[in-house]
């Protein structure tokens, strides 16, 4: 999937949209996903700045599908997946 499908599928299941990022912006206390040097990076943002799990991809796609996946089998956010 591409970020706009990401972006459609994530505000039908309701997630806060506290709780992610989409926009490439800094976020703390966050899931991220952005381009960054021709990098699409993953990670969870926490409120320092701090990037936890974080992973690199080539393409969008990859980074779009992990970054679904990774919300998804979060403790917290799993609710929102079921």
């Amino acid at each position: 999937m591409k970020k706009r499908e990401l972006q459609e599928i994530l505000t039908e299941k309701k997630v806060p949209v506290t709780s992610y990022s989409l926009d490439g912006k800094l976020h703390p206390d966050r899931f991220e996903l952005r381009l960054c040097n021709n990098e699409w990076l993953v990670y969870y943002c926490d409120e320092r700045g701090g990037k936890h799990d974080l992973k690199a991809f080539d393409n969008e796609e990859e980074a779009c599908n992990y970054f679904y996946d990774y919300m998804s089998n979060n403790s917290y956010m799993s609710k929102f997946f079921q």
